[in-house]
């Protein structure tokens, strides 16, 4: 597998900075809820709806969702969350919708909405999952840090893709 030139992994890192800036303010409605709404539908359709929202708003199509968890080979248990290129959908563990803060919920979804994102660009592997993991926290961190009980926003209110192309052109290699 060939790994990107690192001025192209330096670019990615530098947008998702961008692009997670200014996003905390809308997801904080349903990390606000999260608590009621964590165990139900109406919390898988809301981060559904924030990934599809984060993929859109970067220039990329939305993906398929499911709330049926991918099982790691290695641990046997469920994965928090995981995305699928070969089905083109990111998949939610239930359990995980159920006992986790909805930051926590936000940074996985953000970080498989990422591995949607270089799938689509065509870009290769190589680096993605510490990138992926990095830009999760980052979320996690701007949600928890800018999100109050007196701040509002829907998801999509988010801002574009900085990359300034629907779908970034694949590295050379």
């Amino acid at each position: 597998m060939t790994e990107p030139p690192a001025d192209v992994l330096l670019g990615v890192m530098e947008a998702l900075r961008v692009v997670h800036e200014g996003m905390a303010m809308g997801i904080c409605d349903v990390v606000g809820e999260w608590d009621s709404i964590g165990c139900t539908s109406d919390g898988f359709e809301a981060m559904k709806e924030y990934g599809g929202d984060l993929l859109e708003s970067w220039g990329f199509n939305d993906v398929e969702w499911s709330d049926d968890p991918i099982v790691d080979p290695d641990s046997g248990s469920d994965l928090l969350g995981a995305y699928d290129p070969s089905t083109g959908t990111i998949h939610l563990s239930p359990d995980f919708l159920c006992q986790a803060e909805g930051s926590e919920v936000a940074n996985i979804v953000a970080h498989e909405a990422f591995h949607a994102a270089v799938d689509q660009a065509g870009l290769p592997d190589a680096g993605e999952e510490t990138a992926g993991y990095n830009f999760g926290q980052e979320v996690q961190t701007e949600i928890e840090s800018e999100c109050t009980s007196s701040e509002s926003g829907t998801p999509s209110d988010l801002p574009d893709f900085p990359w300034g192309v629907s779908t970034p052109e694949p590295a050379p290699g």
